[in-house]
C-alpha cells in the first residue's frame, strides 16, 4: 500500500507542475520537478513506513540528495538562462497539436511520474525491507556511482562552459564531449545502475526494472535519438562529429582528433 501511495503522490507532485507548464506554454517546465521529485517520493515513503533508516539507506540518500542538488542547480540555472521551451517539447508540441495542451498531462508530466517512481523502487523496497548490513565491498558500487556522478558534473559544466563562449550553432567536442557524444547520460546511467547494485540486497533483484528502465528511455527513446535528430539539425558539422565519436560508451579520440581539437583550441 505504501509504494501504491507513492505513486499516487507522485503523481499528484507532477499534476501539480502541469497548470503551469499550459499557462507558460512550456512543457519543459516538467524538467525543474525530476530531481527533486527522487527526494520527495522516497521521503514520502520514509515518513509513511516509520522504518528505522541504517546504513545502507543513508548511503542511497546521501548519494540521491547529492544528485538531487547538483541535477536541480544545474535544470533551474538553464531554465533561468533560457526561459524559452526545450526544443525536444517543442517537437513534441508540433508533432501532437492540435491539443498538446491537455495531451501533454498524460505524455509528459504523467508519464515522468511514473518514470521517475519507478527509478525510486529500488530506494523504497530498501526502507521497507529488513535492515541488512552493508558489506565491505559494497563500498565499490558508492565508488561508481561517485566516478558516475562526478562524470556526469564535468560533462554538463564543460558545456555550460562552451555554450557560453560560442555561437549557438557551434558544436562542443571539447573534454569528455571528444570521447562520447553523450558522456553526461553515460555519466548518469552508471550512477543509477550502482545506486540499484547497493539496494538490491535489501529491495531484492526485481528492481532491477529500475536502471533497466532508465537505460532504455535514454538510450533509444526520449535521451538520445531525440537529442541526436535535433543536434544534427541545428549544429554545425554534426554529421562528421557522429562519424568519429561514439554515441555513448566513452572512446578515446585518434591522433587525427585530437589535433584538431587542440587546433580548435589555439
Amino acid at each position: 500500500m505504501v509504494v501504491l501511495g507513492s505513486l499516487a503522490g507522485a503523481l499528484a507532485l507532477f499534476a501539480a507542475m502541469w497548470p503551469i507548464s499550459v499557462a507558460r506554454k512550456d512543457a519543459s517546465m516538467v524538467d525543474l520537478l525530476w530531481a527533486p521529485s527522487y527526494l520527495l517520493i522516497l521521503g514520502g515513503v520514509w515518513l509513511f513506513a516509520g522504518q528505522p533508516t541504517d546504513e545502507r539507506m543513508l548511503v542511497i540518500l546521501a548519494l540521491a540528495a547529492a544528485w538531487t542538488l547538483r541535477l536541480a542547480v544545474h535544470m533551474t540555472g538553464r531554465k533561468l538562462r533560457e526561459s524559452h521551451e526545450d526544443p525536444r517539447y517543442t517537437a513534441l508540441r508540433n508533432n501532437r497539436d492540435p491539443g498538446f495542451w491537455w495531451k501533454s498531462f498524460f505524455i509528459v508530466f504523467c508519464l515522468q511520474a511514473a518514470v521517475q517512481w519507478v527509478l525510486t523502487l529500488p530506494a523504497q523496497m530498501v526502507v521497507l525491507s529488513e535492515p541488512k548490513p552493508l558489506e565491505v565491498w559494497e563500498w565499490a558500487f558508492v565508488a561508481i556511482a561517485a566516478a558516475g556522478f562526478l562524470i556526469e558534473a564535468v560533462a554538463d559544466s564543460q558545456l555550460e562552459k562552451f555554450r557560453r563562449t560560442n555561437p549557438r550553432d557551434a558544436l562542443c567536442q571539447d573534454g569528455l564531449w571528444a570521447w562520447s557524444r553523450h558522456p553526461n547520460y553515460f555519466g548518469e546511467l552508471i550512477f543509477w545502475w550502482a545506486v540499484w547494485a547497493l539496494a538490491a540486497p535489501a529491495a531484492g533483484l526485481w528492481t532491477v526494472i529500475a536502471p533497466l528502465l532508465l537505460t532504455f528511455l535514454i538510450r533509444y527513446v526520449s535521451g538520445v535519438p531525440i537529442l541526436e535528430k535535433h543536434l544534427a539539425n541545428v549544429k554545425r558539422g554534426y554529421d562528421g562529429y557522429r562519424t568519429r565519436t561514439p554515441a555513448f560508451f566513452p572512446r578515446r579520440p585518434s591522433s587525427d582528433d585530437q589535433r584538431a581539437i587542440a587546433a580548435r583550441r589555439s
